[in-house]
């Protein structure tokens, strides 16, 4: 399987027969191959009808909290926070995705972050977020994490959280604020996890 941090918080995953899209932002091509199209919240770097239209064909599913419930797409399914579901044959668990310490997404917003289970090991993109109650109890194989600061957890922040929960491996995203520093900030975020933990950049 090949994962891809396209930009900022915008995630393509390539299964052998599956392309899965996370929040897509500043897409370059009208591929119009999105099988699945998971959004974790309404803020405008993450929910952008224009490039979700870039990627959506006649079979695409998009998966939006129930919290945006909006008629901006046709063949969307709305997840809760807590809640299981399968999707296209994936099992996926929609988590509370919130700040605890800052007022940008509070829990009542209902926002929320994936888990999948893809090809034998587990992926949890957790949207928006600082370290909470909720994202503390995820144990996963691989978690993509926003390290940009402000909005989400800053790079000390970021792996102190990832050393508690233990992954395989840790995909550092939510960057784009932080540029030309993007390269300075994954090394020193990498320096501070746990050498038995991979991190990919």
């Amino acid at each position: 399987m090949k994962i891809e941090v396209l930009y900022h918080s915008s995630i393509r995953f390539t299964t052998k027969d599956k392309v899965i899209y996370f929040d897509p932002y500043e897409i370059k091509d009208k591929a119009k191959d999105a099988n699945i199209i998971f959004v974790t919240h309404s803020h405008t770097d993450h929910y952008s009808k224009k490039d979700i239209k870039k990627l959506i064909n006649k079979n695409t599913v998009i998966v939006e909290p129930l919290s945006m419930k909006n008629r901006d797409f046709n063949n969307v399914l709305y997840v809760e926070p807590n809640e299981d579901y399968n999707i296209d044959g994936i099992s996926v668990k929609a988590v509370p995705s919130y700040n605890s310490s800052k007022a940008f997404h509070k829990k009542s917003d209902g926002f929320v972050g994936y888990i999948l289970n893809l090809e034998g090991e587990t992926y949890y993109v957790m949207g928006d977020c600082d370290e909470n109650a909720d994202n503390l109890k995820a144990s996963v194989d691989n978690i993509l994490i926003p390290i940009g600061g402000k909005y989400t957890f800053d790079y000390k922040e970021a792996a102190s959280y990832i050393n508690k929960v233990k992954p395989k491996r840790v995909i550092p995203h939510h960057l784009a604020f932080n540029a030309p520093n993007e390269a300075k900030v994954v090394n020193d975020f990498k320096k501070l996890v746990n050498k038995d933990i991979e991190v990919i950049y």
